[in-house]
């Protein structure tokens, strides 16, 4: 089986973790929704439905990781992002949160780093 293919901005993404991309279906609610008062029952219409792509990178090179800082620090936030959703792919219009990352690990015989525990969240506009 191949690995799942991120694509931003028509570039493709490193090859995220075995099953480092999560995609949650976020619904966002009328003005009016809530709790009824008098029966305590919620209320309110779902007038959309967005999604949250997060992505996990086990390691990457530093080439790798400036990628995803450009795409986090680009002038402007909005990108176009292409993921395996369904069986299929999906595309939206999103922002990049920061990148984050829980370790870096130098490697002295190459004499290069590399980025650990990498995240990414791609939120839908």
């Amino acid at each position: 089986m191949n690995a799942p293919q991120l694509i931003a901005d028509g570039i493709p993404l490193p090859t995220p973790a075995r099953e480092g991309i999560t995609v949650t279906a976020n619904k966002l609610w009328s003005e009016n929704a809530g709790r009824n008062t008098a029966t305590g029952k919620f209320v309110g219409d779902v007038i959309a439905v967005k999604h949250t792509v997060s992505i996990v990178y086990e390691t990457l090179s530093e080439e790798e990781m400036q990628l995803l800082f450009d795409l986090t620090a680009a002038v402007n936030p909005w990108h176009t992002l292409i993921f395996p959703y369904k069986g299929t792919t999906k595309k939206i219009n999103c922002y990049f949160a920061d990148v984050g990352y829980t370790m870096r690990r130098f490697d002295r015989h190459e004499r290069r780093a590399y980025y650990c525990g990498v995240t990414l969240e791609a939120v839908e506009q």
